[in-house]
């Protein structure tokens, strides 16, 4: 045993030295950040408002805190933006000039990308910077970036262990209200999670096929307590959340919520929610801007996820499963490639970065382990603590899942 614990420990002082070395070889001193010489123009587009506490709910604080920081830009925000009137929303902002718009939800990839035929508004607004909040796993256009379909995955998974844990009818269930290639990842990441405790657990997954329609989104989560005995739901459905969440009430079971910590809607049922910090990622859009970063053509993958605080469930979680929650996280966020291991492929993508920030040429937000917009020695020492470690992956895997498994 001690044989073995001296070669481990050599192993991460090995892993440490290779750091040094690599930083040492690879760092570039960054540029000064360029000074822009008028203020911004920034703009939000989002399909709810506040009242969802989700992705618009999210994305209006993060349009806010850019307005609180630089008073002297202008920042307008377009809430409730239906399908049939995004092009025309789209299109006045691209007309009166602003430098940088957001676009916050799935459904706006249509004319983002131009899947309904027509030319895409990037094209059309070549002079306006967009940035696709989620995007579609790529960005074809130099005015263009797409948050990566990885944002939530770690959450999710850790999300599925937490479940397994407390489940005791051994049946779960999922409702997102459509399925793209970024919710796919998440609901599989999350069946990851849960056979990664208990493969024997089953997980049952439906599609609400609509993110505002509550009405269907109870229909669904009943079904699944009453058909499947089903004790606790993770929902990714926006507004169409709220009636699983209404069903969970009513038949006094656990639910998990998405994007913002939802417990004030089901004090006693909420267990917890898959949290997605989408201020920090448009803050460190203007820090890329602000720091002369080149962002086109770029799907950025960064980990924005987390579980929110247990509130009024606190004293249901035994202490072994918030300590076995605590130390997966930070192993995950530490394995870079999501291969299930922290490696030398994990200390090199780190290493690279070293010293980089929002802007720098070599900035890579997964390996800012502390989210704190640099990367400095306290991510590289993150990585290389877990260095030699394995577990099991949070699975890239973007195919629609199963209405059950197993």
């Amino acid at each position: 045993m001690y044989i073995q614990e001296s070669l481990h420990s050599l192993s991460k002082k090995i892993a440490v030295i290779t750091v040094i070395s690599i930083i040492v070889t690879t760092i570039v001193m960054p540029s000064n950040f360029i000074v822009l010489g008028s203020p911004l123009k920034v703009a939000l587009i989002v399909g709810g408002d506040e009242t969802d506490l989700g992705f618009s709910y999210m994305a209006i604080l993060g349009a806010q805190a850019i307005a609180t920081e630089y008073p002297d830009w202008t920042v307008s925000i377009s809430k409730l933006v239906s399908f049939v009137e995004q092009r025309a929303v789209a299109a006045q902002y691209g007309d009166e000039g602003y430098d940088l718009v957001y676009v916050v939800g799935g459904q706006f990839q249509v004319m983002m990308y131009g899947y309904d035929g027509l030319d895409p508004i990037p094209e059309l607004y070549p002079n306006t910077f967009w940035v696709m909040i989620p995007g579609g796993g790529y960005s074809p256009f130099q005015n263009m970036a797409a948050l990566g379909p990885t944002f939530q995955i770690v959450g999710h998974f850790l999300a599925g262990i937490l479940v397994a844990e407390m489940t005791t009818t051994r049946n779960v269930g999922t409702v997102y209200g459509e399925y793209y290639p970024y919710t796919n990842m998440e609901c599989n990441a999350f069946i990851a999670g849960v056979h990664s405790v208990d493969p024997s657990i089953v997980v049952y997954n439906r599609e609400v096929g609509a993110w505002d329609d509550p009405s269907l989104g109870y229909s669904l989560a009943e079904a699944l307590i009453v058909n499947h005995d089903v004790d606790i739901i993770v929902h990714v459905a926006d507004y169409s959340g709220r009636g699983v969440i209404s069903a969970c009430v009513e038949y006094d079971i656990m639910v998990i919520g998405c994007v913002a910590d939802q417990w004030e809607l089901a004090p006693d049922n909420m267990l917890t929610s898959i949290l997605m910090d989408i201020p920090r990622f448009m803050d460190m859009i203007v820090q890329c801007i602000l720091g002369g970063g080149f962002l086109g053509y770029m799907s950025i993958e960064i980990d924005l996820s987390g579980l929110a605080p247990f509130h009024n469930l606190d004293p249901l979680v035994p202490q072994d499963v918030k300590d076995l929650l605590a130390a997966s996280a930070a192993l995950i966020k530490t394995d870079l490639n999501f291969d299930g291991k922290v490696n030398i492929l994990d200390i090199a993508t780190a290493a690279k970065a070293f010293g980089s920030y929002p802007g720098h040429g070599r900035w890579d937000p997964m390996v800012d382990v502390n989210g704190d917009n640099k990367i400095d020695i306290r991510d590289i020492a993150r990585v290389a603590k877990n260095f030699g470690e394995t577990f099991t992956p949070v699975p890239l895997d973007d195919s629609q899942p199963p209405e059950q498994s197993p």
